[in-house]
């Protein structure tokens, strides 16, 4: 599908410019929009960190999932949340909560929906504090695939943990579970899903790529590129 806005033309206090560097992870032209070629970064002016947490307020001690996806338009995390499964038939898993964080206001997770309870693709969703010029209504979201980890005392030194993101970043080149939970997200919500399928999403790199270990030992990390997705001011049923 080729991308297109369906709001006014984007704030003045956007950073990035459309140029190749831009173009979202693919390199695809198509990742722009022709009447709006600056996207939105975390920080000043779109105030929000761009990592889930352990605790408040933020700190790079604190970081756990890194945002890759936004909502806006009229995406309140409930109406979010119902796309999402809508789309992906993911459902409400009992996992722990994390803290998201926006305009100095630090709170817990709305809500989640995963694909199953061991492996699996998981989200996290969290309304931002404020609404945003003609973005509107925005949440953060932390799609990723995790591994169930067995856990064996006798031949196993890690603690047990039971779930871990896969392995990955831009320090080995490998796709880590966050940019593979950001790639089904997009697709099924985009292309493949069922129901009425969302624009292309828009792009943009927040460069939050540090690789955090995980609880089975390995390191997981994003490319940093975050997809915005719009959602309209309707619910899906059923």
């Amino acid at each position: 599908m080729v991308s297109s806005l369906r709001v006014a033309p984007v704030p003045a206090d956007i950073y990035c410019e459309e140029t190749d560097s831009c173009a979202g992870p693919s390199g695809d032209d198509q990742a722009f929009d022709s009447d709006n070629s600056r996207y939105l970064q975390s920080g000043t002016g779109y105030n929000v960190y761009p990592w889930s947490l352990g605790g408040c307020p933020g700190s790079q001690e604190q970081e756990i999932d890194p945002v890759s996806v936004v909502f806006w338009g009229f995406a309140t995390a409930a109406r979010s949340l119902n796309h999402i499964e809508a789309h992906t038939r993911w459902t409400k898993r009992p996992t722990p909560k994390q803290n998201f964080e926006s305009w100095g206001d630090c709170g817990r997770t709305y809500g989640e929906r995963a694909s199953g309870s061991y492996s699996r693709y998981h989200v996290r969703v969290r309304k931002t504090a404020r609404e945003y010029g003609s973005w509107g209504i925005t949440s953060l979201a932390t799609p990723h695939h995790e591994d169930w980890i067995w856990w064996d005392p006798g031949i196993q030194d890690f603690p047990p943990c039971w779930h871990a993101v896969d392995r990955g970043g831009v320090s080995t080149g490998e796709a880590s579970g966050f940019v593979q939970g950001r790639s089904i997200l997009i697709s099924y919500m985009t292309t493949s899903g069922p129901g009425s399928l969302h624009d292309d999403p828009l792009w943009v790199n927040w460069e939050n790529t540090r690789e955090i270990q995980q609880c089975d030992g390995n390191l997981a990390g994003s490319d940093g590129w975050v997809a915005w997705i719009h959602i309209p001011n309707d619910y899906h049923s059923g």
